[in-house]
């Protein structure tokens, strides 16, 4: 499930409250009759691959995402990370990196190599390539500026992305002399259970997540947790025979405090399979 970058919040202006341009001092704060001063930064990974972001803004010290591995996202304020709505301009660069243990489960390890196999740097200004014009009676700004990787290709060096208002574009190269290092991300626990229509627990369930081509089992009380970053991840509950509602979800993980995802087998009974996947 991608969201739309180009949501476009027009503001009429106050009569005498805001400087015409689009440099920190004007734009920070709006104060408007719809008190706009919120703008968000999001970075995703939608790729199967594993990429660092770095976003430089002139006179702040650069952002850098951790390590993202596949539907991975940062999300960070404007305001607060950059000083203002609309800064003068953004680089982003994005690097891409291969696993150093690819024949490991990626939910056991998924350190990277230090190089990376592709990058590139794409430079943004505001106005032509995300929101931030300023005319006599109005402001556009959009409410999010993104970056996607939509895919990353070892074997061709390649990596596809959209970042603000540019079209989708795919680069080929390794085009970085001093790409972002890569750095573990910070972990919070996926929880869910699967249940029978008499919320009963049913042990052995396989939970795919299609993204790391990698499952995880249900353990005695039908329960199951998986460590990720904050992002978007997709959940397939697997029972032969059996089946279950919903039949995946599309889970948006955002830390530690989430509530539990619960998948329901359309049984009454309490099937009993062998553990495929070994202990749970």
């Amino acid at each position: 499930m991608l969201r739309s970058c180009c949501v476009t919040l027009a503001i009429p202006l106050l009569a005498a409250g805001l400087l015409v341009g689009c440099s920190p001092g004007p734009l920070l704060g709006i104060t408007s009759p719809d008190a706009i001063d919120s703008r968000l930064l999001e970075l995703r990974n939608a790729s199967r691959g594993y990429v660092v972001i770095r976003v430089t803004a002139p006179g702040v010290e650069p952002l850098v995402t951790p390590v993202l591995p596949p539907g991975a996202e940062e999300v960070y304020e404007m305001a607060e990370r950059f000083g203002t709505l609309c800064p003068d301009a953004l680089r982003f660069e994005i690097a891409a990196y291969a696993r150093a243990f690819p024949q490991v489960s990626p939910l056991e390890d998924e350190t990277v190599l230090d190089q990376p196999y592709a990058s590139l740097a794409v430079e943004l200004l505001p106005g032509r390539d995300y929101g931030c014009t300023v005319d006599p009676s109005w402001i556009d700004l959009d409410d999010t500026i993104e970056c996607l990787v939509r895919e990353v290709d070892e074997p061709a060096q390649a990596i596809g992305f959209q970042v603000g208002w540019i079209a989708p574009q795919r680069h080929v190269g390794n085009d970085l002399t001093d790409p972002p290092r890569p750095v573990v991300p910070r972990l919070f626990p996926l929880n869910g259970r699967v249940v029978n229509i008499h919320a009963q627990p049913i042990p052995n369930v396989e939970i795919r997540l299609p993204q790391l081509n990698a499952s995880v089992f249900t353990d005695s009380r039908g329960r199951f947790s998986v460590l990720r970053p904050a992002g978007v991840y997709l959940l397939e509950p697997v029972l032969p025979g059996i089946e279950i509602s919903p039949a995946f979800r599309l889970f948006t993980h955002l830390g530690s405090d989430q509530v539990p995802i619960e998948f329901i087998a359309l049984t009454e009974t309490v099937p009993v399979f062998p553990p495929l996947g070994g202990t749970p």
